[in-house]
């Protein structure tokens, strides 16, 4: 391994791919993020009320999908429905189903399971058969059962291959077989007695609850074909699932859920990792893992005469008190390197904590007594590594908690070696070796804290790189250029606009710098600015005996409307005014006035108008008056015409009263939207006869 900058390790899932652990116990590494914690247990069982699992009266068997969603095995009426915690939608299966001997019904079912393809295998154990159907439309493909095969199916299940293993109380073993018929040797031929529930883990371990004389054990086939194990370590268990990452759960008759996991510390393979309890009296019958949920199980109740009810349980209810992970050794590359210390990057909340343990060595063979560090909690800790010089470093790192909470760890910094402020100080106070090594650690206490600020020099350009610098600093950097941010922005929007900020400033008060920062604050594409005095519209006189080679402007004495008797003295059409001058005037028209032209829908326009004149306010120069002119999707010739200004073409906008409401000019008369959600689906809300209608 390679150090990350040099001067010390960074050991992450991300960084390395996979953490480099070379044994764990009761840690857990989240798959996405990678980040180290306690293993998580079971717990916070919550009964799901009839809002959630539709109308399912009596729960019998369980199985999920890949989609997050579950299957409940309807005792009351033998049938199926998919239901989803997510969406909170609850469909029953009408394909199949209802009390009966004949095809695609059932007799007291025990079992339902879910294969890869999306088809569903019933054990129909009334009718001592079980009945594959495929996916939807539910198409009934195999039956396994007399009179070719004598088989008393209590239960079923499923690997990822879609292999359909069945437990059979006849022949005492698991027969598998695949859909397309073909039978594969049997498992668990004179182990078993009376298999009554079954798990598939993804790398294809086979777990089975057996029955014999009333009393229940828990089987474990390994996937790779070894000796099966019979684990005592969970009393009395009912039910079995496997997660995604290979931990089984076991439903038992007390109510509480054991997790297991793989152990290779362990004779057997196998390790209780803890236990859930659901804080309710009863029989855990049947028990499925569902992606997205957690665990979903049946709660079976010890009062007579009362239904089983469906329930749900946090698989991180709570944590196991301690873990250890032992890291692969380090190579510093250094003989006799002199270790400095460990950041733990992470969250330690109150009530957990964290201890790193370090050992060292020449050669990568011969150890030194493993020494503990200082006791760490709170946001990124770290601590001195107090073992002696050496080549080689191995880690142990240890995390406590008091069940409710745990470490966070999401990597873990190794620096080294250990340069100390003692190389600054005379010989003398290194004579002696024990103590320069406790001078060594006193004064890295000191160094640790100015490597903080050393670090915060040595990344001060990213501090000054919009792109970079961090969240917190972006406010701060912002107002250095005195950068407007708008709070409803994304920061990747923002962090743009600051880039561009002093080209955009060097167009500051121009038409391309108001309309392009109009853009950038409001997201509207095809901001137009039309400054007035560009649409003066004068009278010329091109005459070449004129002295005026270019020609000269005309206008009557109307432009000015000054109050002139017997000319403009009319009420209403003069006014009174001294400024500007009449000689000024017509230069005055339009002059520090502009409209902005934006495409607008008539649904959003007083929305898209307030959010322009929040920019304008802001950015346009003192001096101007500016005029919205929002541009809706029409074409009116001789008013509204000059494509890409003041006129596009769009969608028809119905009348809306209010709104929309005249006529050949902003609105025409169209269906309602309730009416065009019918036209997508094919509907129509008007009588058709032998489509929507009939008559009596």
């Amino acid at each position: 391994m390679t150090p990350a900058r040099g001067n010390y390790f960074l050991l992450n899932s991300l960084f390395e791919a996979q953490w480099p652990i070379a044994t764990q116990t009761g840690v857990y590494i989240t798959p996405d993020a990678g980040e180290i914690t306690l293993d998580p247990l079971p717990g916070s069982a919550r009964v799901l009320d009839a809002s959630a699992v539709g109308a399912v009266t009596c729960p019998l068997a369980l199985a999920a999908d890949s989609q997050g969603r579950f299957f409940v095995l309807d005792g009351a009426n033998n049938r199926l429905t998919v239901l989803s915690l997510a969406t909170s939608r609850a469909m029953h299966i009408a394909a199949f189903g209802g009390k009966g001997i004949g095809l695609r019904q059932f007799k007291s079912p025990q079992s339902v399971a879910v294969l890869p393809s999306g088809g569903i295998a019933v054990a129909d154990t009334g009718n001592q058969r079980v009945q594959l159907f495929s996916a939807t439309p539910y198409v009934l493909l195999r039956v396994w059962g007399p009179p070719d095969l004598a088989v008393q199916p209590n239960a079923v299940a499923s690997d990822s291959s879609g292999i359909v293993y069945i437990g059979d109380g006849k022949s005492g073993s698991v027969l598998r077989v695949c859909t397309s018929g073909e039978w594969l040797a049997p498992i668990g031929a004179g182990i078993l007695t009376n298999p009554v529930a079954l798990a598939v883990s993804p790398d294809k371990t086979l777990a089975v609850i057996d029955s014999k004389s009333g009393k229940t054990s828990l089987v474990i086939f390994p996937g790779t074909g070894g000796k099966p194990v019979h684990l005592s370590t969970v009393a009395a268990p009912c039910s079995l699932t496997f997660d995604d990452t290979g931990n089984l759960y076991a439903g038992t008759a007390n109510a509480i859920v054991a997790k297991l996991q793989a152990d290779s510390t362990q004779l057997s393979g196998w390790s209780l990792a803890g236990e859930g309890v659901s804080d309710v009296d009863g029989r855990i019958s049947q028990i499925v893992w569902v992606k997205g949920s957690g665990l979903i199980g049946i709660l079976s109740n010890t009062v007579p005469k009362t239904a089983p009810r469906l329930f749900s349980m946090a698989p991180a209810g709570a944590y196991r008190l301690a873990g250890t992970l032992v890291l692969n050794s380090l190579d510093s590359r250094i003989e006799n390197c002199s270790w400095h210390r460990v950041r733990v990057l992470g969250k330690i909340p109150v009530g957990a904590s964290v201890t790193v343990a370090s050992s060292t060595s020449a050669d990568n063979t011969h150890w030194t007594p493993s020494i503990t560090g200082a006791l760490l909690s709170g946001d990124n800790p770290d601590c001195l590594i107090q073992s002696p010089p050496g080549q080689y470093l191995q880690l142990t790192v240890n995390l406590q908690s008091n069940g409710s909470v745990t470490p966070c760890i999401d990597a873990l910094e190794v620096h080294f070696p250990r340069t100390s402020y003692l190389q600054y100080l005379p010989a003398v106070f290194q004579e002696d070796d024990q103590s320069r090594l406790f001078l060594d650690r006193f004064l890295s206490i000191f160094q640790t804290t100015f490597d903080g600020i050393d670090s915060s020099l040595d990344n001060l350009q990213d501090v000054f790189d919009p792109l970079m610098t961090p969240a917190n600093v972006f406010p701060w950097l912002a107002a250095w250029v005195a950068l407007p941010i708008d709070p409803t922005m994304t920061l990747d929007r923002q962090r743009k606009l600051l880039k561009g900020a002093f080209q955009a400033y060097l167009k500051r008060g121009t038409v391309a710098g108001l309309q392009q920062i109009i853009q950038d604050y409001t997201g509207i594409d095809q901001i137009r600015i039309l400054e007035h005095y560009r649409v003066r519209n004068w009278l010329t006189l091109q005459d070449s005996s004129s002295p005026l080679a270019q020609g000269a402007r005309l206008w009557s004495a109307k432009f000015y409307s000054r109050l002139r008797l017997g000319v403009t003295s009319k009420v209403g059409s003069f006014r009174l005014t001294n400024s500007p001058p009449p000689s000024a005037e017509p230069f005055d028209w339009g002059a520090n006035q502009f409209s902005v032209f934006f495409p607008a829908s008539p649904y959003t326009a007083a929305s898209t108008s307030l959010a322009i004149q929040k920019v304008l306010d802001r950015e346009k120069p003192a001096h101007t008056q500016a005029f919205l002119s929002p541009v809706f999707p029409r074409l009116r010739l001789g008013v509204q015409s000059t494509l890409g200004v003041d006129a596009y073409v769009g969608k028809v906008n119905p009348m809306i009263l209010g709104k929309l409401s005249t006529l050949n000019y902003d609105a025409v008369l169209a269906r309602s939207q309730s009416q065009r959600d019918m036209q997508a689906l094919g509907l129509s809300p008007f009588p058709r006869l032998g489509k929507n209608a009939t008559i009596l």
